[in-house]
């Protein structure tokens, strides 16, 4: 398998649909459907899981990962355990409260 170059760094924005979606439907099912409801429906455990799917993923296959709108801090702080000296991965931090990765 060749190693990927800079220009193939694939950009995600981790998150978890399927608790996204069970949350989603029992607050629709409440009558809570307003914005105020949708920072509700995506638990730090929706992010911080997905973020270590994908970078378990891209830590097999070598290759380098832009991960964007991390809001937890559990997620910021991610990135750094997985990073390999070998493989760059980058990080951008949406919430005020977190650090930058």
């Amino acid at each position: 398998m060749r190693k990927l170059s800079i220009s193939d760094i694939q950009q995600v924005h981790a998150e978890n649909s399927n608790i996204i979606n069970l949350i989603t439907t029992r607050l629709a099912a409440a009558g809570h459907n307003t914005p105020f409801f949708h920072s509700i429906s995506r638990p730090q455990i929706a992010e911080s899981g997905a973020t270590y799917r994908i970078i378990s993923l891209a830590t097999l296959i070598d290759a380098s990962i832009l991960i964007v709108h991390m809001s937890s801090g559990i997620t910021a702080e991610r990135p750094k355990p997985g990073c390999s000296p070998s493989t760059p991965r980058l990080a951008h931090n949406t919430s005020s409260s977190s650090q930058k990765a």
